[in-house]
Parts: structure tokens; sequence; C-alpha cells
């Protein structure tokens, strides 16, 4: 897994993250290429999906052989949209017996998780994994430090630091969470 190589990378750009260039890195670090687009997907079910290489369906987006397809609802705002687009991207960092392949599987995932009955699995993992890596690529350490600081002064409210990352509010106290440091480091050494 190269999650570290790509979260040092992260660490020398700007206060916002671009998914373009996590994108760019990610070809680097993997053999895969990736086509990511845009559908009418109903956003309070789905937010985005990432369809493997193995899985036939990436040839309905006319994706070239062996390239993933990353699916993005259309009708997410900026931060969601750019959080789960690099959220989604990681899963090329996947073991691919971890991604789903086909639509059944698919729909035991969102069924699982819709009805909070989740079955733990590579599945689960894999989306749990790629969740966090997104969180932590969103905001580089030395800001995660800065806004810790001042959070915890009462400076500065999760939804200013959300607006200043570009990131979903809803993921900001993640970026705090007393385990945050213990969670990055397992997921950077694999």
């Amino acid at each position: 897994m190269h999650f570290k190589e790509l979260y040092e990378f992260r660490q020398g750009l700007g206060l916002q993250v671009d998914p373009t260039d996590i994108r760019r890195k990610l070809r680097e670090l993997t053999p895969r290429s990736v086509m990511v687009v845009s559908l009418d997907l109903r956003a309070e079910l789905m937010l985005g999906y990432y369809i493997s290489p193995r899985n036939e369906d990436t040839l309905f987006f006319n994706a070239p052989p062996g390239a993933a397809v990353v699916v993005l609802s259309n009708k997410l705002n900026e931060c969601w949209s750019r959080y789960v687009q690099i959220k989604e991207l990681l899963h090329l960092l996947d073991d691919p017996l971890r991604s789903t392949n086909n639509e059944a599987e698919l729909e035991e995932l969102l069924v699982g998780i819709h009805a909070e009955k989740i079955n733990f699995n590579n599945q689960i993992d894999s989306e749990f994994a790629c969740m966090w890596m997104a969180v932590a690529l969103m905001c580089r350490e030395e800001d995660r430090v800065e806004y810790g600081r001042q959070r915890e002064a009462g400076l500065i409210s999760d939804l200013e630091i959300a607006t200043q990352l570009k990131m979903p509010e809803k993921f900001v106290a993640a970026l705090f969470y007393p385990s945050y440091k213990d969670v990055i480091a397992s997921l950077t050494q694999k």
C-alpha cells in the first residue's frame, strides 16, 4: 500500500487539497488508471462509488481497458464532491479482493450500511480505511495541529475549519479524535 507516500505528498501541497493532485499522485503510485464521472445519483442513498477494473460495468463508461471508474453524484456541493472523489480514488490503493466487483456485492454493502447491520468483511474494512485516509488528506498535519489549538481555545468552529479546508463539516471532528494519530499511523504503515 502506498498511502504513506500519498500522505507525505499531501503535506507539501496547499491548504486545500486538489483532488486532481491526488489523482495524479495515485497514477504514479499504482499501475491503475482511473476515470472520474458525475451522474445523477440519489445523494441521500449514495454519494459516489468506485468501480474496479475487474468489473465489467467499466465498459458502460467507455473506460480504457484496465481502468477503474469513480462515479460521483452530481448533486454534491463542492466540499462533499472533493471529499467523496478523494475517498473513492483511494480504492486504487486497495487489494482487488477488498473491492466490490459486481452489482450484488455493492448492493449488499449499501444495504448493510443503510440498515446499520454491517457484516464486517474486506469491503467494509476498505470503506472505513478509505474514509479515514480521505479525512487525513483533507488537512495537512501542521494545519491540523494549529486548528486543534485554535479549536481548543474556542477561537475557531468546526464550520470555519470546514470552510477553510473545503471539506464536509461532518468530518472535521474526526481530525481531532484522541486516536487520530494512531489511526493515521496504522494506515501509513500498511
